[in-house]
């Protein structure tokens, strides 16, 4: 026998005891500690299931990206990929981080474009819970429920959108004032 194994059998089952309660209670505490950490992982790979599900959900399972430049040879790639066998859909974005106001609560949400017609690039009447693809047009946006609950929106609510171009312009208009402003 190992002197590890012989020396934790010794400390859980000294002479002349047969079973002492110091070694039940340390035989049920490993066990609840192992069962501890099976519940616990258990749990937290069925929310990263449910997570993963949302974003693919959301995004789909494919991105093509292009990076430092914008991505003016899309027609290319749509055409390509529509010819692939299994693909469902497949269509332009942009997307990217914004500021949007309401009732003087800003949040900097990332916002996604899609184009105004042609495929879907997921099936956006599956996550809506008001309103429809056909609602869209240039002064409308869908926000998700967790973004409405937070700024407290409602259907039909005016809410500011600024771009980092539009952020940048105002910053500069500004006049800082630095000692003495009365």
């Amino acid at each position: 026998m190992p002197w590890y194994l012989y020396l934790a059998w010794r400390q859980l089952f000294p002479t002349g005891t047969k079973f002492p309660p110091f070694a039940m209670l340390s035989i049920l505490a490993l066990a609840f500690g192992v069962a501890l950490v099976l519940v616990v992982q258990s749990v937290m790979s069925g929310f990263g299931q449910i997570h993963r599900e949302k974003i693919v959900a959301t995004s789909g399972h494919l991105e093509i990206t292009a990076f430092g430049a914008p991505f003016s040879d899309h027609q290319i790639w749509l055409e390509r990929l529509e010819s692939v066998p299994g693909i469902a859909a497949a269509a332009p974005y942009a997307t990217g981080v914004v500021m949007l106001q309401f009732a003087r609560t800003p949040v900097f949400p990332i916002i996604r474009g899609l184009p105004p017609t042609g495929p879907e690039p997921v099936p956006l009447e599956n996550l809506l819970i008001v309103g429809s693809r056909d609602d869209l047009d240039d002064d409308s946006l869908f926000v998700s429920v967790s973004l409405a609950n937070q700024l407290g929106l409602f259907v039909g609510a005016v809410v500011e959108v600024l771009s980092p171009v539009a952020l940048e312009a105002l910053r500069q208009d500004e006049v800082f004032c630095r000692e003495n402003c009365a």
